[in-house]
């Protein structure tokens, strides 16, 4: 047996990877900086904590995501192992950390106007923790919602 060929690929695969590059680590919840405590009416959580969308920086900031009409369309609410926006939530399946304190990759189901999908998102927390940055990686096709009637 050439002990030489895996040595080869290993040594290939070192070479290729990006410097500093840290291996995920699966983890159970998402630091506190990242966490919401929004609650729906009649809930005792405050309901300004959540990250609004900022179309200026493309990410979202801490705030209560009021408008003159009421709470606006781009606010998104991290909860320890739920996700969830204006007319969709999402369960997390798996979350892997990416950075320490920084950055997370989850793997979630999600719902949202009778459709369901997988999806994985990388959220990345800005040094400051003052805002969210959210990067879809992958989206599985929509499904529609089955009946057993």
């Amino acid at each position: 047996m050439n002990f030489n060929i895996p040595f080869a690929a290993a040594m290939l695969l070192l070479a290729v990877a990006p410097a500093g590059a840290a291996t995920p680590v699966p983890i159970d919840v998402l630091p506190s900086a990242m966490v919401t405590s929004y609650m729906m009416e009649g809930g005792e959580g405050d309901k300004k904590d959540l990250w609004c969308y900022n179309d200026k920086i493309k990410a979202y900031r801490r705030g209560s995501c009021q408008t003159e009409y009421g709470l606006s369309d781009g606010w998104m609410s991290v909860g320890v192992l739920q996700h969830e926006g204006h007319e969709w939530a999402c369960s997390v399946k798996q979350i892997w950390r990416l950075v320490k304190g920084r950055a997370y990759r989850l793997d979630m189901r999600c719902a949202g106007e009778a459709l369901f999908w997988d999806q994985r998102v990388v959220l990345t927390l800005s040094a400051d923790k003052k805002t969210l940055y959210v990067k879809s990686e992958w989206r599985s096709k929509d499904r529609e919602e089955t009946s057993e009637d």
